[in-house]
């Protein structure tokens, strides 16, 4: 049927995706990117594009939170379940291929120790050990999301602009 070419030409677009997020990934890991100043730096803070172990982990998290076989839930329901997780397919991969930068965690914990911190992590771990399949969903979600969140609240507000200093004669 037509919905069974389109599933299968979305998982295979995921998959190419996924690909060529990891190989932009290693392209960008070799060249540092070159500051205002002129100085060479890596961006260890944000990775470009939505990274393959999150869009993995949200897919993962959902089949977690919905174990059952599309069959019990009805046929109306299942066909929309079905058609939903595709389409999901097919904005992951766009969100892996896209310039949307995603905070990589890489500069957490690197500074002095922060007790909310430490506070948050722990909440998290007991969220997910008593609440699994709403704690995984709602982490991956936010995550998958915060990089569009991000996106358009950097139209909604406007960059700072250095005025220029002038001279007192």
């Amino acid at each position: 049927s037509q919905a069974h070419t389109v599933g299968v030409f979305l998982l295979f677009a995921y998959l190419m995706c996924g690909a060529f997020r990891l190989a932009r990934f290693n392209l960008q890991a070799t060249r540092p990117r070159v500051l205002m100043e002129g100085a060479v730096k890596s961006d260890k803070k944000n990775f470009v594009g939505l990274p393959i172990p999150p869009a993995a982990g949200l897919m993962a998290s959902i089949v977690h939170f919905a174990p059952m076989p599309l069959s019990t839930y009805g046929p109306d329901f299942a066909r929309a379940y079905g058609i939903s997780i595709v389409v999901l397919l097919g904005i992951l991969g766009l969100l892996m291929v896209s310039t949307l930068r995603y905070t990589s965690f890489k500069t957490v914990g690197t500074g002095r120790t922060n007790i909310y911190i430490v506070l948050l992590i722990v909440a998290l771990g007991m969220a997910i050990w008593m609440y699994s399949e709403y704690a995984l969903l709602a982490l991956s979600t936010v995550y998958v999301a915060h990089g569009i969140v991000w996106y358009i609240l950097s139209f909604l507000w406007p960059k700072k602009r250095e005025t220029p200093v002038e001279s007192q004669a």
